[in-house]
């Protein structure tokens, strides 16, 4: 129905119905850039994997050209995807933190990589995506102070506010004790350098 002004009304409301614009170009290209450049070439809400991005990799395992996709889960897995499936999934000893590829000899005929997952204080290399190597990382000694503060921290006899202060205090101090160590070994060196001449 048309009212007395000639414009087109709902018949149940007995308004004006609004007439809608085409959208300019230009919002269509901003919409489009909003979407971003990337396409999902596969996505599995179901794959299961936990992971960090340091903890994938891609690299071309078998020597044939086509590059896997490595991923160290924290399931305490390694899991290699290939295209859409997941090609073979091994154990692993503790959660890991990092992953890497590289090869450890360049005179073979078909170049393979070697495989390294950093977990806990080992890290584990594996070729042919079975374990070859396990190297244990040197143990470090713990700061006293700061071990005593994060027991207080844990049984909440201390504020998060002066946990804050103390870190910061001990990373200045241990920051100018290792440039002083640093300073006095080089100026010995440069006495020792002239002693010589």
């Amino acid at each position: 129905m048309k009212d007395e002004e000639g414009l087109a009304t709902d018949e149940e409301n007995n308004q004006p119905i609004e007439e809608k614009e085409a959208e300019p170009e230009e919002e269509k290209k901003e919409k489009k850039k909003e979407r971003g450049l990337w396409l999902d070439a596969w996505q599995d809400p179901l794959a299961g994997v936990r992971a960090f991005s340091g903890a994938l990799d891609l690299a071309d395992i078998q020597g044939d050209g086509d590059h896997k996709l490595l991923i160290a889960d924290a399931s305490r897995k390694l899991k290699v995807f290939c295209g859409q499936s997941l090609v073979s999934e091994n154990p692993l000893l503790d959660t890991p933190c990092a992953i890497a590829s590289f090869y450890m000899d360049y005179n073979e005929p078909v170049r393979r990589p070697a495989v390294a997952v950093a977990a806990g204080p080992y890290i584990f290399i594996y070729k042919n995506l079975r374990p070859y190597y396990k190297f244990t990382l040197p143990p470090m000694e713990i700061n006293q102070i700061e071990s005593d503060v994060w027991s207080n921290l844990r049984n909440g006899k201390i504020a998060i506010q002066a946990v804050i202060f103390t870190m910061t205090y001990i990373q200045h101090t241990h920051t100018h004790t290792y440039n002083t160590h640093t300073h006095t070994h080089t100026t010995h060196t440069h006495t020792h350098i002239q002693h010589t001449y």
